[in-house]
């Protein structure tokens, strides 16, 4: 797996990160030097946005395949 360390360089596209409520959470160690794991948190807020864009990326396309199935001209042929 990668390290927290490496997911620091990896982030969703701006406009995604409105999607989650993780980016709403406040950075525990922000304004205070020191703090341990304040980095390594903030990491993993990013690493389960980027899981939570993609979730509903994924339920986004299941929804309109079956939506398109649903009430697709053909259907009564079925």
């Amino acid at each position: 797996p990668p390290s927290p360390s490496s997911l620091s360089h990896t982030h969703p596209p701006l406009g995604l990160l409105s999607m989650t409520p993780f980016s709403q959470l406040p950075d525990p160690g922000a304004g205070r030097e020191g703090v341990p794991g304040g980095r390594w948190k903030q990491d993993i807020r990013d690493f389960l946005q980027q899981i939570m864009t993609i979730t509903d990326q994924s339920l986004d396309k299941a929804q309109a395949k079956k939506h398109a199935l649903t009430c697709h001209h053909m259907k009564p042929a079925l």
